[in-house]
């Protein structure tokens, strides 16, 4: 299941980076050319053998480190059990080694974008109104998007659960797959649920209104004048449902109304 590298990915990216964002983006690049290059030069390495060389490499040996990938100076691939034992999933095909470095790599957005295209999940069809349940939803759809359509992740960039909270995908500098053809043009955000004939919480639309596209347009990653847009609008498709279609005309011209006066 090649497609399923964002997570190893990430979690490695946590380990060579830090939290700002320009600096993630390069040394994300930097580590992709590590793990080439390390295989490259040692072809009999398996990928986990791989991994424990690149930590040992960066010196990077902490307490949440060692959880997962054991001591450092250890000679075995001492590993966190549940962690072993998806990876191991990732990594046998068929009998077949898997290369690291043959997981793929992600597309870069070039910002700022002009389009916000607003989805609702249908599937699961229920808001979710605690973090348990939105983050298992989360981990529901990340596991279909790749498991079923074979995306390298969860199709959206952002999403908005009824808990109060919106949950990064893609995020702002990874292209998703939410609305087909338009992928590099906008940022797609889906709400939680099936708002075919009702509306997402008062709450989830404000903070997608208010919070998110400020923050996008405030960060470079929107312009100004960006295109608000129901996924129905630019694919033939129901979503994101009757009833969340007409709010969001009203949506497009809130947002725009309210960017407005920020910026007077």
């Amino acid at each position: 299941m090649a497609h399923q590298w964002t997570w190893t990915l990430a979690l490695l990216v946590v380990w060579v980076s830090t939290c700002i964002e320009a600096s993630s983006l390069w040394h994300m690049n930097d580590f992709i050319k590590a793990v080439e290059q390390l295989e490259d030069g040692n072809p009999q390495l398996a990928p986990l053998a791989v991994l424990r060389s690149l930590r040992g490499a960066a010196g990077l040996n902490d307490a949440f480190i060692q959880h997962f990938l054991g001591n450092a100076s250890s000679g075995g691939l001492e590993m966190d059990a549940s962690l072993s034992d998806y990876m191991g999933k990732i990594f046998v095909q068929s009998g077949h080694p898997l290369k690291l470095s043959s997981l793929g790599t992600p597309t870069l957005l070039s910002l700022p974008l002009s389009f916000m295209y607003i989805h609702h999940t249908s599937t699961p069809s229920q808001p979710c109104l605690t973090f348990e349940q939105c983050a298992a939803d989360m981990r529901s759809m990340q596991r279909f998007h790749q498991e079923d359509r074979g995306w390298d992740d969860i199709g959206y960039s952002f999403v908005a659960g009824s808990d109060g909270y919106i949950y990064e995908g893609r995020g702002w500098h990874w292209q998703g797959a939410h609305t087909y053809g338009h992928n590099s043009r906008g940022y797609g955000v889906a709400f939680i649920g099936d708002y075919s004939s009702r509306l997402p919480s008062q709450h989830s639309m404000g903070l997608v209104r208010d919070q998110l596209a400020s923050c996008a347009v405030g960060g470079g990653r929107l312009v100004g004048n960006f295109t608000l847009q129901g996924h129905r609008q630019v694919v033939n498709t129901l979503c994101p449902g009757d009833a969340f279609y007409k709010e969001i005309q009203v949506h497009s011209y809130l947002i725009s109304f309210s960017l407005q006066e920020v910026k007077e």
